[in-house]
């Protein structure tokens, strides 16, 4: 028969070596018969090598020998050996039990990894095959041998590789004040299976203020510029291979904030877990490394956005008071500013919205080409008037409408007007026009955009001018006349 022995499982590790030991022992019974009545001694003594036959036939011998020795006594014409002639006396006597025979199999790891067996063989009872170089006894003598068989792996037991990867998920470009959105995801590069409750962390940079970070299965929170998520324990083992949730963190750019801004992230294992990190997280810059996972640990990634200057334009509309008669003109003025901090290309464009009720007569202004197409006066500033810069404004536009006939006394008339950066314009607006209203939004620069203005005017009913009839007219002749008179008269008197 053969005992089995399951070989190594690859997935306990990496073995090194295998130790396999046998622990031997002996044991004979003798039996001595005394065919007279007569005290009588016997003494056994048995001695040899005693070793292990291994698959293959060869042997291993080395590291144990046997010596037994036992003496019988009997008694004086009573009693031989139990009381009966003849009777039989067993003995056991253990050799060496404390020192197997041992041997390491280490030239050939191989043949023990895998799925496959080796054997042991055995009798039938179970006990091993020993074979015994034994002596004699000076008696009938049976010898058993009996063996312990103990395979022993040193091995180094597998591990993970935790891995992190951070990429930007939306799209520039980045001013003061737009969001950045980042997506981290982590993974286990094996061999082993990882516990559940890994940890990220994410380091945002000055110039970065924290909004938010979600992700199916990740409880995130944070503290100052850190970030911490961590996976929850119900979602499961990471296998190898394997990858967690996605984790979201979007970030604004805040005041003052420019240039390249790189964002941090890290990946840890979790608090429990038993295996080790085949390529753990390093420990300069707090394990954020240099942020490359391709220098040092793999458990750290990094991204950068640049922060790009802005121009935020602004619109003014103002108009002059007055009474508003159907058929008069009325006049606005635009003024259009760049508030910065970059400088804003030339041709920024001017657009004026009348209302129903109000007819385009003239819009002008130094630098400025207008035309009217219905309802909308566009007015282009002339790219020769040179660039905007940071708190200037542009020259004035007066716009001129006259108030149709038509429109009745008390009618609010509400004239909208916008402008937008130029066509060739390389820099953001940090405060872009807005959609609502075709971009003329509400008309009120304090709400939504500040790219739009509107004044209303009231059409009121013209003052009346007095007129004078014919005798009111001789009167006033007369009365002029006496006058002159009077004064002729003065002057004589003084003379």
């Amino acid at each position: 028969q053969n005992l089995a022995l399951q070989k190594f499982d690859p997935a306990l590790g990496t073995l090194n070596s295998v130790s396999i030991s046998y622990r031997g022992s002996i044991y004979s019974y003798a039996q001595v018969e005394n065919l007279d009545d007569e005290a009588v001694t016997v003494t056994e003594s048995c001695s040899g090598t005693m070793g292990f036959t291994f698959p293959g036939g060869a042997r291993q011998t080395s590291g144990l020998s046997y010596s037994l020795s036992h003496n019988f006594s009997a008694y004086d014409g009573t009693t031989d050996f139990g009381g009966t002639s003849g009777a039989s006396s067993p003995f056991f006597i253990e050799s060496n039990s404390g020192n197997p025979i041992t041997q390491t199999e280490s030239t050939n790891l191989g043949s023990y990894i895998g799925t496959d067996t080796f054997s042991v063989p055995v009798d039938a009872s179970g006990r091993a095959t020993l074979f015994t170089d034994a002596g004699n006894l000076e008696s009938s003598v049976s010898t058993y041998g009996w063996a312990g068989v103990t395979v022993t792996y040193d091995y180094t037991p597998p591990a993970i590789d935790l891995t992190i990867a951070k990429a930007v998920t939306s799209s520039g470009p980045y001013i003061v004040g737009s969001n950045v959105t980042y997506s981290l995801l982590a993974r286990n590069l094996g061999p082993a299976t990882a516990q559940p409750a890994i940890v990220v962390k994410d380091l945002l940079p000055a110039g970065l203020t924290y909004v938010s970070a979600t992700g199916t299965n990740w409880s995130c929170a944070a503290a100052g510029q850190a970030i911490t998520c961590t996976r929850a324990s119900g979602a499961g083992t990471l296998a190898a291979n394997a990858s967690a949730d996605v984790i979201t963190v979007t970030a604004k750019v805040a005041a003052g904030a420019t240039g390249s801004l790189v964002n941090m992230a890290q990946v840890n294992p979790a608090a429990n877990e038993t295996l080790a990190e085949s390529n753990p997280l390093g420990s300069s810059n707090s394990g954020y490394e240099t942020g490359d996972p391709a220098v040092g640990s793999n458990n750290d990634d990094s991204k950068a956005i640049t922060v790009v200057q802005a121009i935020d334009l602004t619109i003014a509309k103002s108009v002059g008071a007055g009474a508003y008669a159907p058929g008069s003109n009325v006049s606005y003025s635009l003024l259009a500013r760049n508030l910065g901090p970059a400088t804003a290309q030339a041709a920024i464009v001017v657009k004026d919205l009348l209302p129903a009720g109000l007819t385009y007569v003239s819009a002008t202004g130094t630098n400025w080409s207008c035309t009217a197409a219905g309802q909308t006066v566009t007015c282009t500033r002339a790219s020769g008037a040179g660039t905007l810069a940071a708190n200037a404004s542009a020259d004035a536009i007066t716009v001129v409408a006259k108030v149709d006939a038509s429109v009745a006394i008390g009618t609010s008339l509400v004239n909208h007007a916008q402008v937008a950066p130029a066509a060739n314009e390389t820099v953001p607006e940090s405060n872009p026009l807005g959609t609502a209203n075709g971009g003329y939004e509400d008309g009120n620069p304090a709400s939504g955009s500040n790219n739009d203005d509107s004044k209303a005017i009231v059409v009121a009913v013209p003052t009346a001018v007095p007129t004078l009839n014919e005798w009111m007219l001789l009167l006033l002749s007369v009365m002029v006349g006496l006058l002159a008179m009077r004064q002729a008269q003065g002057r004589r008197h003084m003379r």
